[in-house]
């Protein structure tokens, strides 16, 4: 895909997906360069926290459309009434927005209690300043 293509709603889904995993491969041994120091996992939880907050928004948009679609749509698979579907998916989002709100809250205590930690005995590693 070059520049001048649109990104689509679902092309972006992908790339997150991708990123996501990236951030395992990346998270998933300590002392390697980039991930060493109290820092480096405090300003990986700054970056899920705020991805918490986007998913929250992101969820109340696709529910949306589904809800905008209503009417427009037929069920394909012959087992569930095309409205049950669609109230059965929003009822799903609506409960992974609840606990997005309870992962995104998690991640902002997390936060808190590494805001102050660095490294024992040693230079390297500031204390973590969170920002005010």
């Amino acid at each position: 895909m070059d520049d001048t293509t649109p990104r689509t709603a679902t092309t972006i889904a992908n790339e997150v997906t991708s990123a996501v995993d990236a951030l395992v491969r990346a998270t998933r041994t300590s002392g390697v360069d980039g991930w060493q120091t109290p820092g480096d996992a405090y300003n990986v939880i700054t970056s899920l926290a705020v991805s918490g907050h986007t998913l929250i928004q992101t969820l109340e948009q696709v529910s949306r459309l589904l809800y905008d679609l209503n009417g427009q749509l037929e069920s394909v698979d012959g087992t569930l009434q095309t409205e049950h579907q669609l109230i059965g998916a929003r009822g799903a989002l609506r409960r992974a927005r609840t606990r997005a709100e309870g992962m995104e809250a998690a991640l902002r205590e997390a936060l808190i209690y590494t805001s102050g930690l660095r490294a024992a005995a040693s230079d390297e590693g500031p204390t973590v300043t969170p920002p005010q």
